[in-house]
C-alpha cells in the first residue's frame, strides 16, 4: 500500500507529533484510550497513524476485530511479521505499509513476534526505530503509540522517538505508585537520551461516578504528588474523569469506539474533553476548532 494524502488542508503547518500511551502497570485502560483517541482525531479528519507496541497485540485485535490468527497477511504470515508489523519498525532500511483502516486511519500491527525487539541490541533498536517513525512525517499529522506495560528495549525506543507521554492511570492505592514509576523512567530518558519529551498529560480512568473514600484518597495522593514534581505542569491532570461503566468496554468488544455505539454517555463525552485537550496541549489545534462527532 502506497501512502499519499494530499497535502491541503484545514490544518496548521507542523510537523507530525508523535505521542505515546504509557504506564509501567497493565489493566490502566492504555489500549482503550488509545483506540478510543486514534479513532476520534481520525473522524476529524486528522491523519492518523495507530502503533501496537505490545506484543500482546490486543490493539491490533481491536482494530481490525480479528483474532491473531486471522490477521492478514500485510501484519503477519505463517508468523513472519509484514510490513505493517511492529517488529518492521525496529528494522533497518524498513519498507513500511500499514494497514489503511480508513482514509485517515492506518495501523501498525502486533503480535508476539515483537517480542524479538527486546533481545536486539539496544543501540539499534533506538537508531531504526526513530529513522524509522521520521520516514513516516510527511504523511501523518500524528502518531499514537500504545506502549506495552514494561521497561525494555521496546519501551526506551518509544519514549527516545516521541515528544509527549500520556499516562493512564486509575484512582486506587496503585495509582499514585504507578505515575511515580512512570515519570521516574521519563525523567531518565529526558537526562540521557531525548530532552524534547514531556508527560502531555494524566487521565484517571474507571473511576466511579461518586468516588469512593479511597478513590478520593488516591486523588488527593496524585495531586500531591503533581504539584510536588517540578517536570510536571500543575494542570498536567487532565479532566474530566473516565468512569467506570458497561458501555466502554461493551464497544471494545464489538471493536467499535465508544462515539460510534453510545455517543451521549458520559463516558464520550469525557473523552471527547481529553482528545479536545490532548490536541491543544500538542498544538496541533487551537480552542475554536472544537471535536464534533
Amino acid at each position: 500500500m502506497q501512502i499519499i494524502y494530499n497535502k491541503s488542508s484545514h490544518f496548521k503547518d507542523y510537523e507530525m507529533v508523535k505521542l505515546a500511551i504509557s504506564n509501567q502497570k497493565g489493566g490502566v485502560g492504555k489500549t482503550t484510550l488509545a483506540f478510543n483517541l486514534a479513532k476520534m482525531f481520525s473522524a476529524k479528519g486528522y491523519r492518523v497513524l495507530l502503533c501496537d507496541l505490545d506484543p500482546q497485540g490486543n490493539l491490533t485485535s481491536t482494530v481490525l476485530n480479528l483474532d491473531e490468527d486471522e490477521l492478514p497477511s500485510a501484519i503477519i504470515h505463517k508468523r513472519k511479521p509484514g510490513p505493517a508489523h511492529a517488529l518492521t519498525l525496529f528494522a533497518e532500511e524498513a519498507e513500511l505499509q500499514p494497514v489503511e483502516i480508513s482514509e485517515t486511519l492506518h495501523l501498525i500491527g502486533a503480535t508476539e513476534k515483537l517480542g524479538d525487539a527486546q533481545s536486539a541490541s539496544m543501540e539499534s533498536v533506538l537508531v531504526h526505530f526513530e529513522e524509522n517513525l521520521g520516514e513516516l512525517a510527511e504523511s501523518y499529522d500524528l502518531v499514537l503509540i500504545d506502549s506495552l506495560p514494561s521497561f525494555g528495549n521496546i519501551m526506551t525506543a518509544i519514549q527516545n522517538a516521541v515528544e509527549h507521554i500520556i499516562i493512564p492511570t486509575m484512582a486506587d492505592e496503585y495509582g499514585v505508585k504507578a505515575v511515580k514509576q512512570q515519570l521516574k523512567t521519563v525523567k531518565a530518558i529526558k537526562k540521557k537520551l531525548n530532552s524534547n519529551i514531556e508527560v502531555l498529560g494524566i487521565i484517571i480512568n474507571m473511576i466511579d461516578r461518586r468516588p469512593t473514600q479511597l478513590q478520593s484518597y488516591s486523588l488527593d495522593q496524585i495531586n500531591e504528588f503533581i504539584l510536588s514534581e517540578s517536570v510536571l505542569n500543575d494542570n498536567v491532570l487532565i479532566a474530566p474523569y473516565i468512569t467506570r461503566k458497561k458501555e466502554l468496554a461493551e464497544s471494545i468488544s464489538l471493536g467499535k469506539a465508544l462515539f460510534e455505539y453510545k455517543k451521549h454517555s458520559d463516558q464520550q463525552r469525557a473523552l471527547e474533553g481529553i482528545a479536545q485537550v490532548i490536541l491543544e496541549r500538542a498544538g496541533i489545534t487551537n480552542k475554536s476548532h472544537q471535536i464534533a462527532l
